[in-house]
Order: structure tokens, then sequence, then C-alpha cells
């Protein structure tokens, strides 16, 4: 690592309506003290007070990459303002900028922050395509892609629904003119904000940050804003933009385990409210069968009131549980330890559900403490655990860590079936507006990071009533294995189909479920992580006639194309949800030249045969294609492979390929 500090009087060189060239690195743009960011203190523009700012610099470069840690001081009244940029090969920008009171006074109001305010000149004087995707609200159609033709001075402005980050809408946008791009991710875990518009048709503008904050900081205190990630691109589509930011979120933003990127486990799973002997039936099966899976799942019910019924996921009592993290007596007699012990000693790894930032009214600690959490303190309603009181994180932090000890967990799930943006909004003040919501968000970052600190290997499922807390900040500490509750009942394989593909263009990683392992039910969920249980009877054994040999299949399918997912993405077909048509994409790993090509011709198709322009191959190469159902395997040219013909005789059936480079 080199490093190096400066201190100047901060000139501002301005930044603001000083515009970037599209597809350009941000690098060039920080120089001379512009900023990519904007704020209002004390009712006046940041644009217009920074140059009186007192300015210092660090630089430093590890591993390939390069950090600015700039701090500006306003030595009249004792703000500090710090950005932290960090630059990427391929001139990927990521940053954060934070707010401090320095002071023994409260300051004056800090407002209209934004933690993105550029401009970019476009190339050409033509419209401008923005790509984006629908986010998780339980819709058949949940992260469908989008497009906007970006016309003249029109405002296209986003956020999601009740504070969860990728509730109805995902955090990442696509700006494409031609054969170049800008990708602009924003990361925060609660209610962000997004503008994006064209003020005429060779220029772009972009501003985001946390949706609602204005407030004057306390003595001491410090908040941050939404980071942001921009990945400018070129290339000759705009799949050549979300690969590169595909790549860089498995190199910089995926969890990593021992040094090694995480992969998503393939889940054999069962209800929380279950006896202790069922559950190790259920494992003595899997063992029994050779069914290859790599983790026992948990879900709710598993804890709270012993004379409380929550053997039945529908009926909702383990909902009003939450709160009594204790487990369950009646079905854990000797505790949660020996299911997941039993796990262990079958190879397999441990996953169990919690929900620990929902607590209903009347648990104990919720009495003990009603000063940690926000709501109505009414008998058995929802209340929000605090993040943002230190008292209330810290005990988080013991209490999660003690059970994930107690319970030998592996992988801890945490769910999240409320929005959270009601509760905070009603603790605020008129001069605190955002402040409850930006010091819960980095509650929850301080949370998982000291988990995962804590608990070295410890995965983190980030669920939030399937998918909706979507973000690159989340994304760096978390995959989430439950996209959907779409899948929850009835599981639909055009559902799972749609979702997996619109989800890809932005995240490698995700997981879903399926209750059939026929092939096109079991394929339709194909991921980095994938559920499929075989059908149990009461007592934790498999029904006598279930197909364990085509489960055996599917889930070996499983372990092969998992990794596949960690690559390029090229959709083969268009996004829909229609049954008359077909649904295609690729998977693509250069670094290993190998790959999958899946594909599913819907109920209502007449179409037999298609033919897919495969991307990422070599034509001057031979390569090994494997039909997943025959297990034929040709030797075919690059050249030939590059336009795969594919034949599904029947509705409602589907194709895996593997193909590898000889």
């Amino acid at each position: 690592m080199i490093a190096f500090t400066l201190v100047v009087k901060a000139t501002y060189m301005g930044g603001y309506g000083v515009k970037l060239e599209l597809g350009s690195p941000l690098t060039d743009y920080l120089s001379g003290g512009k900023l990519p960011f904007s704020f209002v203190y004390g009712g006046e523009s940041s644009e217009n007070m920074i140059s009186r700012f007192m300015m210092s610099e660090k630089a430093s470069s590890d591993n390939g990459v390069s950090q600015i840690e700039r701090l500006y001081e306003d030595e009249m009244t004792g703000l500090q303002c710090k950005l932290v940029c960090k630059s990427y090969s391929g001139g990927i920008s990521e940053w954060v900028v934070t707010f401090r009171n320095r002071s023994e006074q409260n300051l004056p109001i800090l407002e209209h922050v934004k933690a993105i305010d550029l401009q970019y000149e476009l190339p050409q004087s033509k419209d401008a395509i923005l790509h984006y995707s629908k986010g998780s609200s339980n819709q058949y159609d949940d992260f469908m892609p989008q497009r906007i033709q970006m016309k003249d001075r029109e405002l296209h402005r986003f956020t999601p629904v009740g504070g969860r980050s990728s509730n109805g809408v995902l955090p990442f946008f696509n700006l494409q003119q031609e054969e170049l791009g800008l990708i602009i991710a924003v990361g925060w875990s609660g209610q962000w904000s997004a503008e994006l518009t064209c003020p005429t048709q060779n220029r772009f503008a972009v501003r985001a940050g946390q949706a609602n904050l204005r407030l004057s900081l306390l003595p001491g205190e410090e908040i941050r804003t939404p980071s942001i990630v921009l990945v400018p691109w070129t290339g000759s589509n705009r799949m050549d933009g979300q690969n590169k930011l595909r790549r860089f979120i498995i190199e910089h933003k995926t969890p990593k385990v021992e040094g090694e990127t995480i992969t998503g486990p393939i889940t054999v799973g069962s209800w929380g409210g279950t006896e202790t002997a069922v559950h190790l039936n259920r494992i003595r099966a899997v063992k029994e069968l050779e069914l290859p899976y790599n983790y026992y799942w948990v879900d709710a019910g598993w804890y709270g009131d012993s004379n409380a019924d929550t053997s039945d996921e529908f009926t909702g009592e383990w909902y009003r549980q939450a709160g009594d993290w204790n487990y369950h007596r009646k079905y854990y007699p000797d505790g949660v330890r020996v299911v997941s012990d039993a796990a262990r000693e079958s190879g397999l790894k441990f996953l169990l559900w919690m929900e620990p930032e929902r607590a209903i009214y009347g648990k104990p600690i919720t009495l003990e403490h009603p000063e940690w959490y926000v709501g109505n303190k009414v008998e058995g309603e929802s209340l929000l655990l605090n993040l943002g009181q230190p008292e209330a994180l810290e005990w988080l932090i013991g209490m999660i860590s003690g059970i994930i000890a107690e319970h030998g967990i592996d992988l801890f799930r945490q769910d999240f079936n409320f929005n959270p943006l009601p509760y905070w909004e009603s603790i605020d003040t008129p001069d605190r507006i955002g402040a409850a919501e930006a010091h819960y968000v980095q509650g929850l970052y301080t949370f998982w990071d000291e988990l995962l600190r804590r608990h070295p290997g410890l995965i983190i499922d980030n669920c939030a009533s399937g998918g909706r807390r979507i973000d690159i900040e989340t994304t760096s500490r978390s995959i989430p294995l439950w996209r959907s509750d779409v899948q929850c009942v009835p599981s639909d394989p055009i559902a799972a189909q749609t979702h997996g593909f619109g989800l890809s263009y932005w995240i490698p990683l995700s997981g879903t479920a399926a209750r059939s392992s026929a092939p096109y039910d079991a394929r339709s969920i194909l991921s980095a992580a994938a559920g499929l249980s075989p059908y149990f009877q009461t007592d934790g054994t498999v029904v006598p006639d279930f197909p364990v040999d085509e489960l055996r299949d599917r889930l070996q399918e499983y372990s092969r194309a998992r990794a596949f997912f960690a690559g390029d993405f090229y959709p083969l077909t268009d996004c829909s949800i229609s049954p008359q048509v077909w649904l295609a994409y690729q998977m693509d790993r250069p670094d290993l030249g190998q790959g999958i090509v899946a594909a599913f011709r819907r109920q209502e198709s007449p179409f037999v045969t298609a033919i897919f322009q495969l991307q990422g191959i070599d034509t001057e190469e031979n390569y090994e294609l494997e039909d997943a159902d025959t297990k034929e395997i040709q030797v075919i040219r690059g050249s030939a492979l590059q336009s795969l013909q594919v034949e599904i005789g029947q509705c409602r059936q589907s194709k895996l390929y593997f193909y590898r480079k000889q």
C-alpha cells in the first residue's frame, strides 16, 4: 500500500454543471477539487460555500484499488464533510460521503443532500435509453426489465415503497446511447430516491440520495449518505455494461469465506414448527438417499411461546411470536443444536431463519426495554427495533451472536416482513427529518459487519419478504436466497424464470425454490442458489412413490450449473410472463471456457425450434456440448455453437446444455 496526504484551502472547480463524457471514468473529474455530490447547509448550496472550507486529502492504493479520502471542514460552524472514493480497474468508481458535527452546538440545517449530483455530455444528439428493472413486490413480473426513451426535459424519479430498498424498483440504472453507457448503483438499504433526466438531447443529469433528509446535526453526531457505484462502459450492446457490473460485484461486492467468493447453497428445507424427531428423520433420509444437498434449512416457527402452535406456516402464529427468540420447547425439548449437529454429521451445514428487527408488543424484551422499540405499543402490534439506538444495536449484536453460537448456525437467514419507513418517520421531528432512517441503516450495516467479523465463515441470507432489500450494500454482505414471495404457494415456473432472468442483469447471486423435480419446473429456478426438497411424510420419511432419481438428477444439475451464475449473463430471448413464448439465457464463464444454455418452451408456445446467438464463444476453437437430458456429448466448432439450434418437441418442456472449450 502507498499513501500520501495533502492539506489545502478548498478551491471549488465548478463541479456543479461541469460535465463528464458518457463512458469516461470519474477520476479525472475529481482532480482539482470537483465534487460528485451536493448539499445545502444553512440555506446555502455547497456549490457556493465549499471554497470557504479547509480541505485535506489522503490518497492510497492497495491491490489495484486506489482511494482518495477528502475532508472538508467549515471552521466557522464545525461541520465536517468527508468523501471517500475508490477507483477500480475499468474506470469503475465507488464513493460514500459522511457529515459530522465536531462542535459542541447544534448545527444549521443540512438538507437536499445528494450522494451523486453529476451531468454528462452525450456524444450524439439523439435520445438515450434508460434501462432498469422492477423490484420485488410479490408479483409474477418482479424484476422485469424496463426501458425508457429519455426525451428532452423529461424528469424520471424513482423511489422504493416503504423503506425497503428494492420494494417495487431496483436501485440500479443503465443509461445507454449507442455503444456507450453508464451504470449507476445506489447503495442504501432504506428509502432512496433517484432523479434522472436529459435536460437537452446531448446532456444527461443524475441526482440520488436518501429520499428525505433535513436535519440539524447534534454535537458529535455523524451520518452517512448512500454509497454510489458508477460503471462506465463501451461495447456493442448494453450487456457489455451489465456484465462489467456483474464482474465488479463478484470481485469486490460479494462476501468471501477464507478469501474465496461464496457460492449459493443447495438446500433441503423444513418448516421451523416441526418436532426434532421429524427433522432427524428428514436428515437421515437425505443421507441414505445420497441426495447432494449442502445445507439443511429450518425456516420460521422454531421459536416463541411453547404454548403457541407454530406448526402451520399459513396460520400466521409464527409471525406473532417475533421478538421471543427462545427455542420452542415443545418442538425442540433439547434445543435446536440437536438438529444442527445431526445435519453436520450427515455432511450438511445449517441454515436458520430469524426476523430480529421486528417484535410483537408484549414479548418480554418489548416490556423490559420499550425505549428500544418504535411503533404502536398495543398488545399484538408489530414494533421496529431501533437499530439507530446504540444500546439496542449492542444488545441485538450480542443476542444474535449468541444464538448463532448456541444453535450452530452456518447460514443466518434474516427476514424483514414489514415496511420501516412509517416507523422512522414517526420519531422524526421537524429539524430531524430522516435522522432515524440514517442511523438505522448505518446500524444495520454495523450489525451485519460485526456478525461476519465474530463468526468467520458465516453467510447471511437477505430475505425481506422475498427480495425487497437488494442493493449494492446488502449484496456486499449477503445473498438473497428467496428473491420473491411469489414462490411461496403455489410455486410457478414462469414467475421463477422471469425473476431469475430479470435480476441477473444486475446481480450474479440469488436463489429461490421449486416444489417439483420435473425438469421444466426444477430448471425454472436455476440460480446460484436453489431449494428443492423431496416430499416428506409427517414422520419425516420420504413418500414411497416420490421420484428420487429424478430429484437427484436435478440436484446434480444445480451443483454443476451454480458456478456459472458468477459469470457473464446473456439473455437469448426477451423477458416475458407470457405463456406463449420461449425464454432462454446463457451463463458464460470466460475464465473457465465453460457455460450453460437454458431454454424453456412455455405451455402455449407453438414454436418447436429456436436458434440462439450465443455470446463469448471462440469461433476458432472446438467445444464439447452436453445435452443434460440425454447426456450425449458432441464436439462442435465454436462457429457452429455460436448459432445454437434448440428443439423442444412439447409444450412446457425445457433444455439444458453444458458447454466446455476443449
